[in-house]
């Protein structure tokens, strides 16, 4: 598959990465979302002018995410997803709180963690209910709307192992694919707890054909094919059902970069260095 850039945030747009530096639009992306066919979502959580906001294909600053207040106290978040065309669904990993807000920034839904407990990843399934990824405990909870606990995803011991997970993706067919970095690997597990697909060799790293290197994103697309940031060969690649793999996006790397894939809702990907 050939690819092409089609478009990119260009510097010197205005926002800054500190008060003495002048640089892009863009800091520490960690999610990139379309919206429609002109505009995109951008998740920058160290970005001083915002942690999240929305920008057109012109560098045109649409929406702007206000300071989120819980109790008195601005939250910074490590993670923001946007779930609806008004609402987005974060963690407040230091709170160890999943928060969802509206674009006016009023919290419409959240869940509190107790101490045991460190989220990293959040998604919102197609039944209303949020699936959270728990780095302490290695494991993965579904919350209802009621704030009740009503799955939970603990690995079997020398079976399912999670080492480090780092993302989960709610699925249509109410699956869930994860990714776990120092697994090097990333798998599909069922409602019963099974393993029911996997591309990466639990914990033997490589770049030929079935290993992936300290993987940091995945995206299941709509044609069924897992695309995947494999972080340290450099590489984006697309993996069907069967395993097929292809390449789709090698990175000439240097020391100073750091590049993630960014989910597009439209199915279509894009990397931001």
């Amino acid at each position: 598959m050939n690819c092409h850039v089609v478009w990119e945030i260009e510097k010197e747009l205005g926002m800054v990465r500190s008060q003495k530096k002048e640089s892009s639009i863009l800091n520490f992306p960690i999610v990139v979302q379309s919206i429609g066919k002109d505009s995109i979502f951008i998740c920058d959580p160290q970005n001083l002018l915002g942690q999240s906001f929305i920008v057109n294909k012109e560098g045109k600053f649409i929406w702007i995410q206000p300071n989120i207040i819980y109790n008195d106290q601005l939250v910074h978040f490590r993670y923001i997803k946007m779930i609806t065309s008004n609402t987005f669904l974060c963690i407040d990993q230091k709170g160890r709180r999943i928060i969802e807000f509206d674009k006016d920034g009023k919290i419409v839904w959240e869940y509190q963690f107790d101490e045991n407990t460190t989220p990293i990843s959040a998604d919102r399934t197609l039944n209303g209910n949020t699936l959270v990824l728990d780095s302490k405990q290695l494991r993965i909870v579904e919350i209802n709307f009621n704030k009740e606990l009503t799955w939970e995803y603990t690995p079997i011991p020398n079976e399912n192992v999670l080492i480090d997970p780092c993302i989960i993706q709610a699925l249509p067919n109410d699956n869930i694919l994860i990714v776990d970095e120092e697994l090097h690997s990333v798998f599909e597990i069922s409602r019963n707890k099974k393993v029911i697909w996997r591309y990466g060799d639990p914990g033997n790293p490589g770049e030929t054909k079935g290993k992936l290197t300290y993987p940091q994103f995945a995206l299941r697309d709509s044609k069924n094919n897992t695309l995947i940031c494999d972080s340290q060969n450099h590489r984006i690649v697309e993996v069907n059902k069967n395993g097929r793999l292809s390449i789709i996006y090698e990175i000439i790397w240097i020391d100073s970069m750091r590049t993630n894939l960014f989910f597009f809702l439209d199915g279509t990907t894009n990397t931001i260095n």
